[in-house]
């Protein structure tokens, strides 16, 4: 990233850090000489942010104030934070008896998003990181999320053919959207080495309370390991699981 991006991006945040509880409209002048910026840069700022909805601009006082897009990503967060102590229980149960790497991820857009993890204690195990973007379409939490999200989302978010991480990777939209739909069906998602060659998952849906699939819980490791837990048992007991994070969402089944 270069200087001059960097330095316009320090420069948004001290225009945001402005504005708090007690200051929640601003002059031009104002925000001027709180953060330093000169007039005339601080304008053009101002204009970009606010034809992108996190700026907005009183018609009457010509004041400053915060945009509805930023309690927009404000919410988005929230419920980040909400599912990650909705599901910490969950997580910990499905760790202690299956000793396996458990994670939480949301959907953004064609990739997921890790949201928590509990770790194995065994010799051979996963090093991912919270906050890592991965493939949907390679992933168990992917493609059940996919699953649900339907085919008009698969259309808009990915093209028809697909980067080729493994040899066990979809490749192809259309096989994408067919094998999503026998998943929807199963209620449950397996990931055969096709993001990293070795490792296997098994995820199930979180539901919401307007029965939508934003998030998902998984079991993941070494493949001969996963494996051995595919089970009707154990799939049974990671849906019961994901059913219990569903139920603190609000979520009811009919």
């Amino acid at each position: 990233m270069s200087v001059r991006k960097i330095q316009t991006i320090d420069r948004v945040s001290d225009i945001f850090k402005c504005f708090d509880e007690n200051t929640t409209e601003l002059a031009l002048g104002e925000i001027s000489e709180k953060t330093g910026i000169n007039a005339s840069t601080l304008h053009s700022l101002l204009a970009s942010l606010k034809s992108n909805g996190f700026i907005e601009q009183d018609p009457t006082s010509r004041k400053y104030r915060l945009g509805y897009q930023l309690l927009y990503l404000g919410n988005l967060v929230s419920s980040s934070l909400d599912i990650v102590k909705s599901a910490s229980d969950a997580l910990d149960t499905l760790q202690q008896k299956f000793d396996e790497t458990i994670h939480l991820a949301t959907l953004n857009g064609d990739h997921i998003v890790y949201l928590d993890k509990r770790n194995s204690s065994k010799q051979l195990q996963l090093y991912t990181k919270i906050g890592i973007r991965v493939p949907a379409y390679a992933t168990s939490t992917g493609k059940i999320m996919l699953a649900y999200k339907g085919t008009d989302y698969i259309m808009e978010h990915f093209p028809e053919k697909l980067d080729k991480i493994t040899k066990n990777t979809i490749s192809s939209r259309e096989v994408l959207i067919q094998d999503c739909k026998y998943i929807k069906s199963d209620g449950f998602a397996f990931d055969d080495e096709e993001n990293l060659d070795g490792l296997s998952c098994i995820a199930a849906p979180i539901f919401d309370y307007n029965n939508r699939v934003n998030f998902a819980v998984s079991i993941a490791g070494p493949t001969q390991r996963i494996d051995s837990l595919k089970t009707e048992e154990n799939i049974d007991f990671l849906k019961a699981q994901s059913l219990l994070i569903s139920k603190k969402l609000g979520y009811f089944p009919k």
